[in-house]
């Protein structure tokens, strides 16, 4: 791959400061160090995952200032806190603080960090950035520290939605950093409703495509609300739509499309927002937008305005995670009492096909080790133990009350964790545990839901006994006493396997680096220009547009790297 200006630069800049430190700030002889780049890793002996150094190493590092949500008590701060403390007691590591940063500036110090040269031991970046280091060999290779000391629940959980952020870390068969998962998992899109409406209409719940298509059309041409004006519609549409991350997409789901994914097809990556099924799916939007279900200026105004007609009572259907319809019709509850309006149900198909609910597999940082670090195994020590903290030890005790959070929820000192990965199914895992808890009387499924999760349900358990109506959105989606919580749809789609993971998770390619963002650019652009009045064969020229733009180019590259990545499943840091 062609490098950047700023790799080339900091390969220049750091030739000396490696040099220089090729011993590195840690010492002791615990560590797995750079040695592993020689080692057979099917002979790697595990051990404890919270083995303590000593004697006592020190590692650099960088951290948010966070003091705006933490409460610091008995003298605490950024530098001196229970985790740094625990850090010292239990694994015999002590934290340099390099520098700790205005939250508002942390991206920027850390790509300051970079262009310097002067790199802390441990750190994030993005993936742009990994990629960078990792050309320039100025980050340690982890494969043995990982396998000598992931725990086996930390292990599992940042695998819970597949092996891909995982794999995502690799380099040609070996770990280079640690992912920091997210939960894109959990956000696959379902359907949101207003059942006022269709009362009002004497609609049935559709639960076909065709169905839906009608039911929206009537919403918007019947006066659902009943106020002589004709000033209701669906769907949040807005000029962002048709991006990467947009809840839209889920709208294609339907029609077994995925704009934003890259699919298996016959063993071959493609690009789903060139495949026949998106022409399906647009000239389905186009019907409802030439109907007037979809508003006629959603290309000209953003996501708060769309919050707006919201907010207003109309909008009629969303297509959302399990958290967006509910929340964002908090202003309407609020300003009309209404609550009894909404439901949430599964996206019915369009197809014969159950629906592929597509979801990102990147994860949202990457956790990275300075080159010639003695100890890179502090960095896995460190995702153990957030993760045991936060997703294992969920009884109050006295561990729980000192680095996670207070017994009533306002102090949550796990922000403090200096190495993190969010467990990608948390949200849903805990609402299973709070179903079996309602269905069992089992108390010991209530104490293994989170710390955040307890308080989520508390929110909804307070709005149903006291109708605060600033917990309303939480009964809906967390609250298995709730009738239809959308919690209980996700977490069905995700057991019942209905989803497509994004398959290209890698480094951007040469021309996608080049061309990638002017494709997308007339991605949305064709799709808006289609919905709002162009002929739907205006799909097939962009598509010979698409391709011949470079698009071709980077499905070619994208399926060179797929080689080494068709079964990450069977990689040695997964199974």
């Amino acid at each position: 791959m062609k490098k950047s200006f700023f790799a080339v630069m900091l390969a220049f800049v750091m030739v000396i400061a490696v040099t220089a430190s090729c011993g590195g700030s840690g010492s002791g002889s615990s560590g797995s160090g750079s040695s592993s780049a020689a080692a057979d890793l099917s002979n790697v002996a595990r051990k404890d995952p919270y083995m303590k150094h000593s004697p006592e190493v020190s590692v650099k590092m960088v951290a948010s200032d966070i003091s705006y949500v933490v409460v610091f008590e008995d003298g605490d701060d950024m530098e001196n806190n229970d985790w740094t403390r625990a850090y010292k007691d239990e694994l015999g590591v002590n934290v340099d603080f390099m520098w700790i940063s205005d939250a508002s500036q942390y991206d920027t110090r850390i790509e300051m960090m970079l262009a310097s040269g002067d790199l802390a031991d441990i750190f994030p970046v993005k993936g742009v950035n990994f990629q960078q280091l990792y050309e320039n060999g100025l980050i340690e290779d982890l494969s043995v520290a990982y396998l000598e000391f992931i725990s086996d629940d930390a292990k599992r959980l940042i695998t819970e939605a597949g092996p891909y952020a995982v794999d995502a870390c690799t380099r040609d068969g070996r770990l280079m950093a640690l992912p920091h998962t997210g939960n894109q998992i959990e956000n696959i899109p379902l359907l949101g409703i207003r059942t006022d409406w269709l009362d009002n209409l004497n609609l049935s719940m559709p639960t076909t495509y065709q169905e839906l298509e009608d039911v929206l059309i009537a919403f918007a041409t019947q006066d659902p609300d009943g106020n002589g004006i004709d000033d209701t519609f669906n769907f949040m549409l807005e000029k962002n739509s048709f991006t990467n991350d947009s809840d839209a997409n889920g709208f294609f789901f339907m029609f077994d499309a995925w704009p934003g994914t890259w699919v298996d097809d016959g063993g071959k990556l493609v690009w789903g927002g060139v495949q026949p099924n998106c022409k399906e799916a647009l000239a389905a939007l186009k019907r409802l937008y030439d109907s007037g279900a979809i508003n006629k200026e959603f290309p000209t105004f953003d996501y708060a305005k769309a919050i707006e007609y919201v907010t207003a009572g109309k909008v009629g259907a969303q297509i959302t995670g399990y958290y967006g319809s509910s929340s964002s019709n908090t202003g309407y509850v609020k300003s009309t009492g209404n609550v009894d309006f909404w439901t949430s149900v599964a996206l019915p198909s369009a197809t014969s096909n159950k629906n592929k609910l597509a979801y990102g597999t990147e994860p949202y940082n990457y956790h990275v080790v300075k080159k010639g670090y003695a100890n890179p195994e502090i960095a896995v020590q460190m995702m153990n133990m957030f993760i045991n903290e936060f997703y294992i030890n969920t009884m109050p005790n006295e561990r729980y009350l000192r680095l996670v959070q207070n017994e009533v929820g306002t102090n949550p000192k796990w922000n403090l964790s200096l190495c993190q990965a969010y467990r990608p199914a948390n949200n849903i895992n805990n609402f299973r545990l709070l179903s079996k808890w309602h269905e069992t009387g089992d108390q010991s499924y209530y104490d293994s839901v989170t710390a955040l999760g307890k308080t989520f349900y508390a929110g909804g358990i307070e709005y149903r006994d006291t109708g605060n109506l600033d917990q309303w959105f939480w009964w809906l989606m967390h609250c298995p006493e709730y009738e239809s919580p959308s919690m209980a749809i996700t977490s069905k789609n995700i057991a019942d396997g209905n989803l497509q993971p994004n398959l290209f998770y890698g480094a951007p390619t040469e021309t996608m680096t080049e061309r990638w963002n002017t494709l997308w650019d007339r991605q949305v652009l064709a799709y808006q220009n289609i919905v709002t009045g162009g002929p739907i064969d205006d799909f097939d020229k962009f598509v010979a547009e698409w391709r011949s733009m470079g698009g071709d180019a980077i499905e070619r590259e994208v399926n060179l790297w797929y080689e080494d990545h068709k079964n990450a499943d069977d990689i040695i840091f997964v199974r």
